[in-house]
């Protein structure tokens, strides 16, 4: 049996958990001077492929749910599961266009955090309520008073509109 799990592991995660080593290794040996460069950005992004391993937790926690659980209780904790997964995917959305409002190129001179905080800035907690404001916004067709003022923002607007729509036309098929 230890074979066939080592065979799984080099079929499967060896090569991501090398990337990972990599890395990390890169980020330590980058970070040495305390500069913040673009190839220490896409070493901590590299990082993310770490979330990849839950995928396998939660076919076990479905599978073990599927044997032990009645169906109204199955229904209960994938609605939640839902739930959080719509929480955990517009928050992570909204830090991202955070970063292209702060961070993004900009044709125009402006950025949509500059347009929108000029007269006033209220803090971390106003902004950062104000992303997920339009986030949301965007995953529901609903009304924001956030607007993109460059290409990169609008590029990433119509990105959002994308991914709202297949997310919304996910969530119904699942449920229905």
């Amino acid at each position: 049996q230890r074979r066939a799990i080592f065979e799984n592991y080099i079929k499967g995660w060896l090569l991501p958990d090398i990337a990972l080593l990599v890395a990390d290794a890169l980020a330590v040996t980058l970070n040495q001077n305390g500069e913040d460069s673009p190839v220490l950005r896409i070493t901590r992004a590299c990082r993310l492929m770490k979330v990849l391993r839950i995928t396998r937790l939660f076919r076990f926690l479905e599978r073990a749910m599927t044997l032990s659980l009645s169906w109204k209780v199955r229904f209960g904790l994938q609605m939640s599961s839902l739930f959080f997964v719509t929480i955990l995917l517009n928050h992570l959305l909204c830090c991202l266009w955070w970063v292209v409002g702060i961070h993004g190129p900009t044709d125009t001179g402006s950025r949509w955090v500059e347009a929108m905080f000029a007269e006033h800035d209220a803090g971390m907690t106003w902004h950062y309520v104000t992303a997920l404001h339009w986030t949301i916004a965007q995953m529901t067709l609903g009304a924001t008073d956030v607007m993109p003022v460059n290409s990169c923002e609008r590029i990433f607007t119509v990105f959002m509109l994308i991914v709202a729509l297949l997310f919304g036309s996910t969530l119904v098929s699942w449920i229905s």
